[in-house]
């Protein structure tokens, strides 16, 4: 399937992070994501996964999640 170039700069293929992390700061220089729980140094660069798959606590303390994947 060939993808157009407008489709490329949307999210997966951009390589941003989900909208649906949760971020928080874990330290000084990380961060975290309360819902799949994946972590980032931010003065190394770059951002956090691009995925964000929740975590069986995150869907236990948040029934309102809708438990997709992205």
């Amino acid at each position: 399937m060939a993808m157009s170039k407008k489709q490329l700069r949307e999210w997966p293929w951009n390589g941003r992070p989900s909208k649906r992390h949760v971020w928080f700061v874990a330290s000084q220089n990380v961060d975290a994501c309360r819902r799949c729980g994946t972590r980032y140094y931010r003065p190394g660069g770059g951002s956090g996964a691009v995925y964000c798959f929740p975590r069986p606590e995150w869907l236990r303390d948040n029934p309102n999640d809708d438990r997709k994947e992205g």
